[in-house]
Order: structure tokens, then sequence, then C-alpha cells
């Protein structure tokens, strides 16, 4: 692994804290990264059927809200999947 992961890491985060803002106020926005080794990938695992632990999930909700005058107070509740 190069040591650009850390420059990655460093412009996730600091994206994550200026522009992203929680529903509750009450929470707070917490960001846990994995890596895999490439390596691993190769190897058959005996339980196929194992799932992810939710935190290496890459499913995200979000809600939007379009501040923009043409397009008034909009909301805009969506889902994507990433692959990091």
């Amino acid at each position: 692994m190069s040591t650009e992961y850390k420059t990655d890491e460093r412009i996730i985060k600091d994206i994550i804290q200026h522009h992203i803002k929680p529903t509750d106020e009450e929470h707070t926005i917490s960001l846990t990264i994995y890596y895999i080794k490439k390596k691993s990938q190769l190897l058959i695992k005996n339980k196929t059927t194992m799932k992810n632990p939710s935190l290496q999930e890459n499913h995200v909700i979000y809600k939007h809200t379009c501040k923009i005058e043409d397009c008034g107070p909009q909301t805009y509740i969506g889902m994507t999947q990433t692959t990091l």
C-alpha cells in the first residue's frame, strides 16, 4: 500500500467534517475506513454466506435539501451504493 492513503483519508475526513451534518444534532458522524489486501480476495472462503459487519456496508441513505432560490426548499431522500 502506498503512502497516498493517508492523504486520501485526510481529504475524506475533511469533506465529511465540513459538509455533512447529521439530521439529529445529538448524534455525531464517525468515519471508519477498512482496507482489504488484494491477495486475500483471491482466497476461497469456507462460509460464503457470511455477511459483512454493518460498518463495512457500502449503502448510504442521505437527505438533501436544496437551498438555491430557483428550486426552493425542496427535500430529497436518496440511497447510493458506492465501491471505494
